[in-house]
């Protein structure tokens, strides 16, 4: 927010210097067009995105203009107020530029705390998930673990899981998944993180039938708590390549094909 402060106190005593300039330079029935165009402005500005904002700036200067231009010529009017018009024209045009990026820049604010909001949600849930690990931390933690079953001939897999439900019961049915899959798991070897929609699981030292016995544990502790006769649960295993970052990139790779 604060970042933001020094912006919009300019763009707002800017966006009044020049209403106040457009009130200096109308009078009579143009100064009520420029109201309404100001009013009606503040209203589409809020309700568009800022792309459509600048077409609109760009289409109200060209009919402004257009208008102006027919004017001075029916009335055969003089230079002066040929000038006049002009400079009325520019601080017309200038106002909704101040106005749209004035609304640019609460629309910012707006969008960040948002994401603030939906970061401070995921914090709270994690707080509430002991074990459950950051995807920072995940993935130190994962590659100090890889260095030592390289050096053992050990092999170890990645499971990621989520569930395959409608968005209005997903959050409860995926933190009921958190919670039986940190109960699945050896506490002292294996590790749990969320990725976007998802749960990653990586488990040290284990072959195929290691990864079924985890997914096994996993769906008898989860078939109490959802009364379904089909879990509801989409997933996929591979061994671990090289490198941590490439086995994610193949896991996310065969996700996305084969869901």
């Amino acid at each position: 927010m604060k970042k933001y402060l020094a912006t919009i106190v300019m763009l707002y005593i800017s966006l009044i210097f020049f209403i106040t300039g457009i009130a200096f330079f109308a009078d009579g029935n143009l100064y009520v067009v420029d109201l309404i165009i100001v009013i009606s402005s503040v209203v589409i500005m809020g309700l568009l995105n800022g792309t459509k904002n600048f077409l609109y700036i760009l289409t109200i200067s060209l009919i402004l203009g257009f208008c102006f231009l027919i004017y001075s010529f029916v009335i055969q009017s003089s230079q002066l107020l040929q000038i006049d018009l002009i400079v009325h024209h520019l601080f017309v045009t200038i106002s909704l530029i101040f106005l749209w990026l004035f609304f640019n820049q609460i629309k910012k604010i707006h969008e960040e705390n948002i994401q603030l909001h939906t970061r401070i949600t995921e914090l709270k849930r994690f707080e509430q998930t002991p074990g459950l690990l950051y995807f920072p931390e995940f993935i130190i933690r994962a590659n100090v673990i890889l260095t030592g079953t390289k050096r053992r001939n050990e092999t170890s897999h990645l499971i990621k899981i989520a569930p395959n439900v409608s968005s209005e019961i997903f959050d409860s049915v995926f933190y009921l998944l958190m919670e039986c899959a940190l109960q699945a798991i050896r506490a002292d070897y294996d590790l749990v993180t969320k990725k976007d929609q998802s749960l990653i699981i990586f488990l040290q030292n284990t072959d195929q039938s290691g990864c079924k016995i985890v997914l096994d544990r996993l769906f008898l502790l989860l078939r109490p708590k959802i009364n379904l006769l089909n879990l509801p649960f989409k997933w996929e295993e591979i061994k671990m390549a090289s490198s941590l970052e490439e086995s994610l990139a193949e896991l996310d790779n065969k996700w996305r094909i084969n869901n």
